[in-house]
């Protein structure tokens, strides 16, 4: 991921097939490191290359819209994988929260 980043930030006008790596990379294993890594590169990319907001966005919604199609990640049925509190809450680990707000962290900085 940080290899497409550096090469979508290098590359003039938009390269739209590394774009969608970038932006994509969680959907396809969709685990905590990967997540945090992907969040990495595109803080970056988009401090770097401030042109390509948009085209981000359209990417980025792609894949929330498959995460919630496919049911992983914040959209799976499993989470968060805990209890509910006496007041019908779901209770979840740091781990947890910190994995499934991994995107939503990113894009409230945008």
């Amino acid at each position: 991921t940080w290899t497409t980043t550096s090469l979508v930030i290098s590359c003039k006008g938009l390269h739209r097939q590394l774009l969608h790596v970038v932006c994509w990379a969680p959907v396809a294993k969709f685990t905590e490191k990967i997540l945090m890594t992907a969040c990495e590169c595109w803080q970056w990319l988009l401090s770097a290359r401030s042109d390509l907001m948009l085209p981000f966005l359209q990417e980025m919604l792609g894949a929330w819209q498959c995460t919630l199609e496919t049911r992983i990640g914040i959209f799976s049925p499993i989470y968060p994988s805990a209890t509910l509190t006496k007041d019908n809450h779901p209770t979840a680990t740091a781990s947890e929260i910190r994995f499934g707000d991994g995107w939503m962290n990113t894009i409230s900085i945008l």
